[in-house]
């Protein structure tokens, strides 16, 4: 009888710790090192569902000093979103409207260890993996992110909100570098332009370089390269 009371015990127990860990959604796995990307020209809304983090945790909009979603490595440029302690679940925040195609890089800090960790690729991140999953079409016009907040980390349930009007895409579609004369073209824009579909247009990076997710494969396009003022 002892023993059985014991595996009942033990049993809820189990249950309800999984409940704890079920209690809010969590990107699938293999969506991994994906990129959000800007799918509209309508506004876009982030929405805070839930953690079951130790760590306390601000989530980030990468920007630069110009407000633009761009990455120049200082951190007090980027826009807060959530904190996942202190921001009520379901809570929401608009975060502005960008051109289509752009790409939105997130920020996690983690107040405790002092490690920033990001969405997309692995390179991003001090321990050089993966600290976020991005489930595209999660629900309609929905698209779930979830973050890990240890360092070589892999349970992805630190904190997870979803955006409207974005969606995840693992590789750029069309990519390539520009320099002038053997130098890297460090402040520029390249621009695509297809007939019928909307005009996109992106910052250099600091290796000359540019990436389009969204291209209509078997339409001709063009892309023009635009010099910035040093």
């Amino acid at each position: 009888m002892k023993n059985l009371l014991l595996s009942i015990a033990y049993l809820f127990v189990f249950l309800f710790n999984c409940q704890i860990v079920h209690s809010f959604p969590i990107a699938q796995p293999g969506t991994e090192g994906i990129e959000v990307i800007v799918n509209t020209a309508d506004p876009i809304v982030a929405t805070y569902k839930g953690n079951s983090a130790n760590y306390s945790n601000d989530l980030y909009l990468v920007l630069d000093s110009s407000g633009l979603p761009n990455d120049d490595g200082v951190h007090g440029n980027d826009m807060f979103i959530f904190n996942n302690h202190r921001s009520p679940v379901g809570s929401t925040k608009e975060i502005g409207t960008f051109h289509i195609g752009t790409k939105l890089i997130f920020r996690l800090h983690v107040n405790n260890t002092g490690y920033n960790y990001y969405t997309g690729s692995a390179q991003r991140n001090p321990d050089n993996q993966t600290h976020a999953r991005v489930q595209g079409e999660w629900k309609q016009n929905e698209t779930l992110v979830s973050f890990e907040d240890f360092y070589k980390g892999s349970g992805y349930n630190d904190l997870s909100f979803s955006f409207t009007n974005v969606q995840g895409i693992k590789k750029p579609l069309l990519s390539g570098c520009i320099k002038l004369k053997d130098s890297p073209i460090k402040k520029g824009k390249a621009m695509l332009m297809q007939s019928g579909q909307l005009f996109q247009s992106v910052n250099l990076d600091n290796f000359g370089c540019y990436e389009f997710y969204i291209v209509k494969e078997d339409q001709p396009f063009n892309v023009l390269i635009r010099k910035l003022s040093e």
